[in-house]
C-alpha cells in the first residue's frame, strides 16, 4: 500500500468514526497491494429502486468532511444521521429524489447546494418537499 493510499484510509476512518456513520460505510478489497476501498451506501436514495454506493477517494475525501461539519451545526444533532447520505449528493453534485428528503427543513438547502432541482419522473416520482408544501 502506498503512502498516500495509507493515509486516505485512515483520514477517511477518522472521519467514519466523527460522523459516526459505521453502519452505511461498506468496504471491497481485492487483497494484494491494494488497499480496501470504502464506500457509502446509498441505495434509493437518488434513483428509485437502484442498490447503489458512492466511493470515498483523495478527491472527494473533502466532501465528507463538509457533510460532517455542516450536518452537525442543525440542533439537537438531528442532522447527524444524515452525513453519508450528504456525502454521496456533494460527491455526485445531484439532489436526492424529492421522496428522500429530510423531514427536518433545516437539512433541505444543504441537499438543494448539491445540484439542479430536478423533473419529478421516472427514477424522481416525487417533488422537492417544498413544492409539495407549496
Amino acid at each position: 500500500m502506498t503512502d498516500d493510499a495509507t493515509s486516505l484510509l485512515f483520514e477517511a476512518m477518522d472521519l467514519i468514526a466523527k460522523a459516526e456513520i459505521h453502519d452505511e460505510v461498506f468496504w471491497h478489497s481485492t487483497g494484494g497491494q491494494k488497499p480496501p476501498q470504502l464506500m457509502v451506501g446509498c441505495n434509493d436514495f437518488f434513483a428509485w429502486g437502484t442498490a447503489d454506493c458512492e466511493p470515498i477517494t483523495r478527491a472527494n475525501i473533502h466532501h465528507l468532511r463538509a457533510a460532517t461539519e455542516e450536518c452537525e451545526a442543525i440542533p439537537d444533532r438531528e442532522g447527524s444521521s444524515w452525513i453519508g447520505l450528504l456525502f454521496c449528493a456533494k460527491s455526485r453534485g445531484v439532489r436526492p429524489q424529492g421522496c428522500c428528503y429530510p423531514e427536518n427543513a433545516l437539512l433541505w438547502p444543504l441537499f438543494d447546494a448539491c445540484g439542479p432541482k430536478r423533473e419529478v419522473g421516472f427514477g424522481n416520482p416525487r417533488p422537492h418537499p417544498e413544492d409539495k408544501v407549496a
